[in-house]
């Protein structure tokens, strides 16, 4: 992964008879991201949910997309009861302002 900051690059075109040109120059702002994850997985009776942000948002869903459970949470933790959501594969979608990151777990 880059460290923080502004990266410049350009893209050299070589066509079939051999011939090239470079394109214009961009940029690209490289930031701090949001880190998310998710522990047991798999999971039987609770699930723990940790954000590197302060806040954010989640939504337990099916793999049929039905959402069985969301919530918004102020702060970087939240732990989730399972005991009513049957045996299977589920995805948590979670997310802040900036970022969304949809984590596949197993409920045991």
């Amino acid at each position: 992964m880059l460290a923080n900051g502004k990266y410049y690059y350009r893209l050299k075109v070589i066509d079939h008879d051999l011939r090239f040109f470079y394109s214009t120059v961009k940029s690209i702002l490289f930031s701090d991201v949001t880190e998310f994850s998710i522990y047991p997985n798999p999971a039987m009776d609770e699930i723990n949910l940790l954000s590197s942000a302060n806040a954010f948002s989640y939504a337990i869903c099916t793999v049929e997309g039905k959402i069985l459970e969301s919530g918004d949470v102020s702060t970087n933790n939240k732990r989730i009861q399972l005991k009513n959501i049957p045996k299977g594969v589920y995805y948590i979608k979670m997310n802040t302002e900036e970022e969304t990151k949809t984590i596949k777990f197993l409920k045991q």
